[in-house]
């Protein structure tokens, strides 16, 4: 798998850039609307996801406060808050971490972050900005989530005060994410060709019902290449589609297709690759992120 075609290298993949430029990134922010707001934090997602934390954090800087200054988006920005304060947080920036946590309980003063799906260290922080920010309050009553904000990416595990009692809200989750096209082979001379990838999961979300699911995109990667070592790692990341495109029910099935682009040189030797597969998925309670757990096996006879 390449992205240009090196000696030796038999698989490609063209067309579509796994993931934007910083550049790119600011500019589709301009004058956000809902459905950009959506692609900005899918776009942070993937990019925390990857570990490029410097790249979240120059897009997430600019995405949250024009997320925030618009009614129409501003419970998307509390989500967008969060990812920047985690990315600041590996980049050991704790300082402004605690800043953009501020931010996201300024918003929505019932949030909270557990140790279920998140490192101690973004726990430490978060706590620390909730213990400021509830001594700047003149009550010591714990606001309510904003209606209908879900919030599920990278690993932020939120929860809500009502009243006296302590409920933890139900978070989007994509579960049981398998590819349906375990095995695909690509023709000996091939030259770019496309071939179809199949995924599917359960899908679980908070009501009310429906729900739209706005957009997916899909990274394949390689983490085996026994004939060429070299290639661990290669992502691609093409257009993608799903279906359904709302969800009617506590837990719906999804599947989603996407593009892997092969070459296959006459009379190269025969070869394997196995890839994951990587889903981030928004909908309209939250960004909502998974790995499957199996391989596609892609056969190079």
């Amino acid at each position: 798998m390449k992205i240009l075609r090196p000696p030796r290298l038999r698989f490609v993949s063209c067309a579509f850039v796994a993931f934007l430029s910083v550049n790119e990134g600011l500019a589709k922010t301009q004058g956000t609307s809902p459905v950009e707001g959506v692609r900005g934090l899918t776009e942070a997602a993937q990019l925390i996801s990857v570990g490029d934390y410097e790249g979240a954090s120059r897009l997430l800087a600019t995405l949250a406060p024009q997320l925030a200054g618009d009614p129409a988006t501003r419970p998307r920005a509390v989500q967008a808050y969060i990812l920047l304060a985690t990315s600041e947080i590996a980049l050991g920036h704790s300082s402004e971490a605690r800043t953009s946590f501020l931010a996201a309980l300024r918003i929505d003063p019932g949030i909270r972050i557990t140790e279920k799906e998140n490192s101690p260290k973004v726990v430490l922080v978060f706590n620390e900005a909730l213990a400021e920010f509830r001594s700047t309050r003149k009550s010591s009553r714990t606001g309510l989530v904003l209606g209908g904000l879900g919030v599920g990416a990278a690993g932020a595990y939120l929860a809500t005060k009502g009243g006296a009692t302590a409920t933890d809200t139900t978070l989007p989750a994509l579960t049981n994410l398998r590819f349906t096209t375990p095995v695909v082979t690509c023709p000996d001379g091939a030259d770019s060709f496309p071939i179809t990838v199949g995924l599917a999961g359960d899908l679980t979300l908070p009501g009310p019902f429906p729900a739209t699911l706005d957009s997916v995109q899909i990274t394949l990667v390689i983490t085996s290449s026994p004939g060429l070592p070299s290639e661990v790692g290669f992502s691609s990341s093409m257009a993608s589609t799903l279906v359904p495109m709302s969800a009617s029910l506590k837990t719906t099935s999804v599947t989603f297709s996407t593009t892997l682009v092969c070459g296959n040189g006459a009379g190269d030797a025969p070869r394997v690759n196995e890839f994951l597969g990587r889903v981030s998925l928004a909908t309209a309670r939250g960004l909502v992120t998974a790995e499957t757990a199996d391989r596609m096996r892609v056969n190079i006879p």
